[in-house]
């Protein structure tokens, strides 16, 4: 069960990281107002 949290965790920092790096990219996927 700790092993397969760990993972889930990482593949929501990654989605996490990707989203980051398209907001550093210059592109706003989202809207801020919305949140």
């Amino acid at each position: 069960m700790q092993a397969r949290q760990s993972e889930e965790m990482a593949q929501v920092q990654s989605f996490l990281n990707r989203l980051w790096t398209f907001e550093s990219n210059g592109k706003q996927w989202f809207d801020r107002t919305s949140a």
